[in-house]
């Protein structure tokens, strides 16, 4: 009787070292698993923002190149610089850019 109680415990015993072993290697496991998800997620999550913030600055830049002349004119003309014909010729060269916008 004493020797089933021992083996009757050494089972019991047995399996829960297995069942908590079992237990902490599969919380390792998913641990890492949704770690390696998400980075990948963010990953991908950050290159598409890369790509949009990039487009926009490309937009901006060209917007600041195509402007240039005209603020360059305003310039001159609220400094002063600009002769009467050179305004007129800036606000007609100006209206037909915003027309062609």
């Amino acid at each position: 009787m004493l020797k089933q109680k021992w083996r009757d415990a050494a089972v019991i015993a047995a399996s829960l070292i297995v069942v908590v072993v079992t237990v902490i290697f599969y919380s390792l496991f998913t641990s890492q698993y949704i770690f390696s998800e998400s980075s990948t997620h963010l990953k991908e999550i950050y290159e598409q923002v890369n790509f949009r913030v990039e487009n926009q600055i490309a937009d901006g830049r060209s917007m600041l190149k195509s402007w240039r002349n005209y603020i360059k004119n305003t310039v001159e003309i609220l400094n002063g610089d600009a002769s009467q014909s050179e305004k007129e010729l800036h606000e007609d060269e100006f209206d037909s850019f915003l027309k062609a916008q």
